[in-house]
């Protein structure tokens, strides 16, 4: 009787074990799902994240390439601007010098070059060298 006993004990013992077994490999089986689950979730993200960012950095490149362009153009502007400010500054010195503004005005006046060299107390040559230097820089411009 005591073989019985202990054999129906051992018999209970291991149906709780095979219980627990079989609950434990269920809450086994729900976490592999669950991590199969994040996994994918994982693996889509990353795609996205992978081809947003593959999106952005042409754009950039993109944006990179055109400011390199405007700058380019700018710089090129810049250079122009100054060689013509260059010409300019050799020549506004004498279109602006204040004896060839008061030749160029008097001969406005209707005044001959004699009477503007007499007035200036310069000679007559001087006189239509400032205004043929006039001329030639208005030309230019």
């Amino acid at each position: 009787m005591l073989i019985i006993i202990l054999n129906l004990l051992t018999l209970c013992i291991n149906i709780i074990l095979a219980v627990l077994i079989a609950n434990r490999f269920g809450t086994l089986e729900a976490l592999k799902e669950e991590y199969i689950s994040l996994k994918n979730d994982f693996n889509e993200l990353l795609y996205e994240n992978t081809y947003l960012s593959k999106q952005y950095l042409d754009e950039l490149e993109e944006k990179i390439s055109e400011g390199e362009r405007l700058l380019e153009d700018l710089m090129e502007q810049e250079r122009k601007i100054k060689k013509e400010s260059n010409l300019g500054e050799d020549n506004d010195e004498e279109t602006y010098n204040p004896v060839s503004v008061e030749i160029a005005r008097m001969l406005k006046q209707g005044k001959s070059i004699t009477e503007i060299a007499e007035k200036l107390n310069t000679t007559k040559g001087e006189v239509v060298l400032r205004l043929n230097l006039g001329e030639k820089l208005m030309e230019k411009k």
